[in-house]
């Protein structure tokens, strides 16, 4: 099995891109979602926010309130590092998990997608690393679009995010996602063919 990674800012078209290769044989790892769900069911994770940010940040049913927690970890960044210093390694060690479980039900890729993968560490090694970019104002719309967030919170987003760029020289390739969804595409498919080609 080979393994994929996508990184980039919000809004370059990672879950796209991972979708698209899902069809292709891919085990899809979203980042994100893996951190959400820890959010939701590790109970460690859950009982080291609780210490770290206090009860302010669970709802009313006893559950973290992500909005909340945001708000309280972007606004201070001593805590904004310690609360990744929580929640990161377990990231990294449940992405590692799903990455053996592909493997074990005869995944041809297993590919991981992460606004921060090029720093992340993880505990296996990427066949192959793609960043992706886009323009400024293409990320806002297409983030906009989801319609789970403002335009504003939408920038906001992007500025916490700015700095991602500056490790894309450790990826194997650069796509820019501004263009046509299929030209997208067809660019992505021309770097995996060699991988998928590859039976080592």
């Amino acid at each position: 099995m080979k393994i994929v990674g996508l990184a980039g800012q919000s809004g370059t078209g990672k879950t796209t891109i991972a979708r698209h290769l899902e069809t292709r044989g891919g085990a899809h790892i979203d980042g994100d979602r893996v951190g959400h769900e820890l959010l939701e069911t590790d109970a460690e994770v859950i009982d080291a926010v609780r210490a770290l940010a206090g009860d302010g940040v669970f709802d009313e049913q006893g559950r973290i309130d992500r909005k909340r927690l945001g708000a309280a970890v972007f606004a201070d960044p001593a805590l904004l590092s310690r609360y990744n210093a929580i929640i990161h390694p377990a990231i990294r060690r449940r992405c590692g998990e799903l990455v053996d479980a592909a493997r074990s039900q005869g995944a041809a890729l297993a590919v991981v997608d992460a606004a921060l993968l090029l720093d992340s560490g993880m505990p296996f090694e990427f066949d192959l690393m793609i960043a992706l970019r886009a323009s400024h104002e293409v990320q806002i719309r297409r983030l906009v679009a989801r319609g789970d967030r403002t335009e504003m919170e939408a920038r906001a987003r992007l500025e916490r995010q700015q700095h991602i760029e500056k490790s894309f020289y450790k990826a194997d390739v650069v796509v820019d996602t501004d263009r046509d969804l299929s030209e997208v595409l067809a660019e992505i498919d021309g770097h995996i063919a060699p991988l998928l080609n590859d039976r080592t």
